[in-house]
């Protein structure tokens, strides 16, 4: 698929992410009763470093992640969720449930017989925030009016002779407008190179998306 305005994505990206202010630390221990207070108090001096860094005119949303792996494992699971407020026993037999659950999810099986260590603890505080870029919607084309291409172009040497392909203007396209390949899409900061075989609709923000219908060559 390729986005509104793709020449700008990374721009739009950052102004549409949250702001986030995060910690990690590294420690290595087996998750059990006898972790828990440890645990606690490695997450609340996180917790309460990130909050002040945090302008207190922001409203933000706490959370709390851990790295782990069963004992002797080599690689670890990554940003396993972890309960917030005071970490007991209880949190840390949750701590170890959410383990499996999403070792489980990514390997397709569990080991519960085999203890936990947690190995890099995380908090990060998220900023709520209701100003995001907006992408508007684009029209439909009305009924009697054609997409018609912008010119005609000659491709070489990405097939095996010469391609006489048409040029479409992404400014001309509309929402479920369909084109198949081969074809090109051209704008400001970028050009989309549709190959045969393939079939372009527009979305309802003007995304071009893009399937493969055959397996067309020239």
């Amino acid at each position: 698929m390729s986005p509104p305005h793709p020449g700008h994505f990374s721009a739009l990206g950052l102004l549409s992410a949250e702001q986030k202010f995060g910690l990690s630390r590294t420690y290595y221990t087996i998750l059990g009763p006898e972790s828990a207070e440890e645990i606690n108090g490695i997450f609340q001096d996180m917790e309460d470093a990130v909050l002040s860094s945090v302008p207190a005119d922001l409203r933000v949303s706490v959370t709390r992640s851990f790295d782990g792996r069963l004992a002797t494992q080599l690689f670890d699971t990554a940003f396993v969720p972890a309960p917030g407020g005071s970490i007991d026993e209880i949190a840390v037999v949750q701590m170890v449930s959410n383990f499996h659950d999403k070792f489980q999810a990514q390997n397709g099986t569990r080991f519960e017989d085999f203890p936990v260590e947690g190995v890099t603890y995380r908090v990060q505080a998220v900023v709520e925030s209701d100003e995001k870029v907006q992408f508007p919607e684009i029209g439909t084309r009305e009924p009697q009016s054609l997409l018609q291409p912008d010119r005609m172009t000659k491709l070489r040497y990405l097939y095996e002779e010469d391609v006489e392909v048409p040029v479409y203007q992404r400014s001309a396209l509309c929402n479920g407008d369909v084109l198949n390949g081969p074809a090109i899409i051209m704008e400001e900061l970028s050009t989309t190179h549709l190959c045969p075989g393939q079939q372009l609709i527009v979305g309802r923000y003007g995304e071009l998306i893009i399937t493969n219908i055959e397996d067309g060559a020239m």
